[in-house]
């Protein structure tokens, strides 16, 4: 068929480029008689000679059915492109989690701020009784909070007793065993 003409064409301009993914993405059709079927068994020949002979992959776009070889159809375009290391891309620190980590560093924030309005005047001679009077109106706070705000305020709370009180390793992290 003369779409497949087109592919030559690119082909010329593909060839000067590094390109490690070259799909051939195709449509089969769905001819029912006998010449047609002939022609498009001999389409599909060359097909698979021109693909090897320039380092394509030829995917059927509509066919998804798994076979011993692997996925097909789109599963196969998409497994073909997350294969592939892209050049430009740039490996992550650390774990992959990067909401997680700034999540994790703005509860550290928050626990940290509760910390110091908690225990900022403990060593003033009525420190004591700020702490307690901090403590009631947080519990107050939380009575009207939602079941998870409430328990998010209550973890926070603990986590700044936890700092404060030295339950921290050498490296400023709190110790496992008080998580």
């Amino acid at each position: 068929p003369e779409s497949f003409e087109d592919i030559k064409k690119w082909n010329e301009i593909i060839n000067d480029f590094d390109i490690n993914v070259k799909l051939c993405v195709g449509k089969a059709t769905d001819s029912k008689s006998e010449t047609d079927k002939e022609k498009l068994e001999k389409f599909y020949d060359d097909i698979d000679n021109w693909t090897l002979d320039n380092d394509f992959e030829y995917i059927d776009f509509e066919n998804n059915e798994a076979t011993e070889e692997g996925k097909n159809g789109v599963e196969r375009v998409i497994e073909a492109l997350e294969t592939n290391m892209w050049e430009n891309a740039v490996m992550k620190k650390g774990n992959d989690n990067d909401e997680e980590d700034d999540e994790d560093k703005k509860l550290m924030e928050e626990v940290e701020e509760l910390r110091k309005k908690l225990f900022s005047k403990l060593d003033d001679d009525d420190g004591f009784d700020n702490l307690i009077t901090n403590l009631k109106n947080l519990k107050d706070i939380g009575q009207s909070l939602p079941d998870e705000a409430r328990r998010d305020l209550a973890a926070k709370v603990a986590l700044s007793f936890e700092m404060h009180f030295g339950l921290e390793d050498e490296d400023g992290d709190i110790k496992e065993e008080f998580l």
